[in-house]
């Protein structure tokens, strides 16, 4: 159980992490109304002090309580410290908190992008241990599918933008992990939002931008139904192990030889 009595309702989309030192990092969306009726979301970040998480230290990380995404994405860099990219709706932008130490007493958060909107982000470390986010940019009915490549820790300047897709379905998978060469890979739903089905499709990406990347389409013509159930790891033998969900409910899992 995750000790933070001062939940009404947490959303559904869960990030768990871990340190060397082995003790997870639970990064959730708390969604709370306030007196006047109002919704409000926190991104929070619980540092278990033991395997079970019995215990813990539980910091809010976002500065603007408005957010709201059905995914976030969260790593740990290469210092050890927690950042989560997340996109804020009211705003129509893409946003990076990063910990400036470890248990995020001191959190710097960097706008990446304006004027897209999007729900769902996620974050990655690539080979020069600089941040990479993947996020869509919704234009109704499909969305792009960017990858923004941080120039600093912060993302606060030297930042590059690669369009990998103008065919996402709006609120689908965009999930990044990064290979053993640290290029990054993106798991994306390829398709039209009014069509009944789409494609689950990789790129793997041949350089720390995105600008030179391949496209392979895993699973044909799934249904729109099970859109939100992907995601992406690389195994120990470095090659994409993806978890997906069928029609039938039942989750199935998918490793590609390259």
């Amino acid at each position: 159980d995750v000790p933070d009595p001062t939940l009404d309702i947490i959303e559904p989309h869960t990030k768990i992490l871990t340190r060397d030192n082995g003790l997870p990092i639970v990064v959730y969306m708390h969604k709370k109304q306030q007196a006047n009726g109002n919704i409000i979301y926190d991104i929070k970040a619980l540092f278990c002090s033991n395997q079970a998480c019995s215990q813990g230290n539980t910091v809010v990380l976002n500065n603007d309580p408005t957010s709201k995404g059905l995914r976030f994405g969260a790593a740990i860099d290469a210092h050890g410290f927690l950042m989560v990219a997340y996109g804020q709706q009211a705003g129509s932008v893409v946003k990076l908190i990063r910990c400036n130490d470890l248990m995020c007493q001191n959190i710097s958060t960097t706008t990446l992008v304006t004027g897209v909107w999007s729900e769902i982000v996620d974050v990655e470390i690539g080979r020069d241990n600089l941040p990479i986010i993947a996020y869509e940019n919704w234009l109704g009915g499909f969305s792009e599918v960017n990858v923004l490549h941080c120039g600093n820790d912060l993302c606060s300047s030297g930042n590059s933008i690669t369009l990998l897709s103008n065919k996402g379905i709006a609120g689908g998978t965009i999930d990044i992990a990064t290979a053993s060469n640290g290029f990054p890979l993106v798991l994306y739903s390829k398709g039209d939002f009014s069509a009944s089905t789409y494609d689950l499709t990789l790129i793997r990406c041949q350089n720390v931008q995105c600008t030179n990347s391949n496209e392979f389409i895993l699973k044909p013509s799934l249904p729109i139904s099970v859109l939100f159930a992907s995601s992406l790891i690389i195994g120990n033998d470095d090659l994409p192990f993806i978890v997906y969900r069928k029609a039938d409910q039942t989750l199935h899992s998918y490793s590609e030889l390259w």
